[in-house]
């Protein structure tokens, strides 16, 4: 089982590699100190200044927009650096110290703040691991005095009890308190997985009626296509009746004209014959009626004659008498 997790692990041992950098920068600028002019190492310092500063805004601006408490404690420690760097050479001007003992124990301060500050995080992960220990209970129990029968008992083991007692009762409290914080800890949870249940509730009836709507819709807009398309082919059969019935009517009419036309042209054909037997037999009768007239006239032509012929003989007769 680890002592501490790995999230804590980390930031002591980051506090750590910063106290290294810092021994090792305030050496180096010791040995500058030593080796280069006055000149070039008020020019280095500045120089160093600058980024420090430059460098502390930027963590300060990445803080501010994560809204993050430990990259600016980090902003301001590396802002206190870049002051102290700063103000090195004035103040050992000033007050007349020593340059590689003001460096030394400016070295020395910031060891100690960062190995502190790793012990401090220590604990820290080490008092929430043992938050977390399930066996607490357990644990209490097993220190819990166990009850015995009545004896004589001086007044150091009524002092040891009592204390135990109070222990177990304290410990019992920060059990019940841890308790608490779970119990209230997990209430929020289902608050809020409650909160998150009705939302995706909601928002999958919003969808379910959106998909409703657009399946109403799409229902909707097929039913009118198959309306229209109904439409359509009605008209068009209608068409297609009325055309057929205009085609047939046609039919019917021409058929109708074709067979008068057949028919007068039959009935003019028998008429011509009848006319030209009526007009034969017409011409016939009034031959055989100019021919009986003739006949007639030569007949009455004759009795007249026979009749002049007898007068005359009856004449003669009565003449010759």
């Amino acid at each position: 089982m680890k002592e501490v997790s790995e999230k804590y692990l980390k930031e002591i041992y980051l506090n750590i590699l910063k106290a290294i950098v810092i021994v090792l920068y305030f050496f180096v600028l010791n040995l500058a100190y030593t080796n280069i002019n006055n000149e070039y190492l008020e020019l280095g310092i500045k120089i160093l200044t600058m980024v420090f500063l430059f460098t502390a805004i930027l963590i300060f601006e990445i803080a501010y927009k994560k809204d993050d408490g430990k990259l600016a404690i980090q902003g301001i420690e590396i802002l206190i650096l870049a002051s102290y760097t700063l103000t090195t050479k004035h103040i050992t001007n000033k007050y007349k110290f020593d340059f590689k003992s003001y460096s030394l124990v400016a070295s020395y301060i910031s060891a100690i703040y960062f190995i502190l500050k790793s012990i401090i995080v220590y604990t820290k992960g080490r008092k929430e691991i043992v938050k977390n220990l399930s066996d607490i209970r357990e644990i209490v129990k097993k220190d819990e005095p166990m009850k015995k029968e009545a004896t004589k008992k001086t007044k150091k083991e009524n002092k040891e009890d009592s204390n135990k007692k109070e222990k177990a009762t304290t410990k019992n409290e920060k059990i019940d308190d841890i308790e608490k914080t779970k119990t209230v800890r997990r209430k929020k949870d289902n608050k809020v997985e409650e909160k998150t249940k009705v939302v995706t509730k909601k928002e999958e009836a919003k969808e379910e009626n959106k998909t409703t709507t657009r399946k109403k819709k799409t229902a909707n807009t097929s039913e009118k296509k198959k309306e229209t398309t109904k439409k359509t082919t009605a008209t068009n059969e209608e068409k297609q009746e009325i055309t057929k019935k205009k085609k047939t009517t046609n039919t019917n009419e021409e058929k109708k004209k074709g067979t008068t036309e057949k028919n007068k042209i039959i009935n003019e054909n028998e008429e011509k014959p009848k006319t030209v037997t009526r007009k034969k037999k017409e011409t016939n009768t009034n031959k055989t009626k100019t021919t009986v007239k003739k006949a007639n006239n030569n007949i009455k032509k004759e009795e007249t004659e026979n009749k002049t012929k007898r007068k005359t003989t009856k004449k003669e007769v009565k003449v010759n008498d």
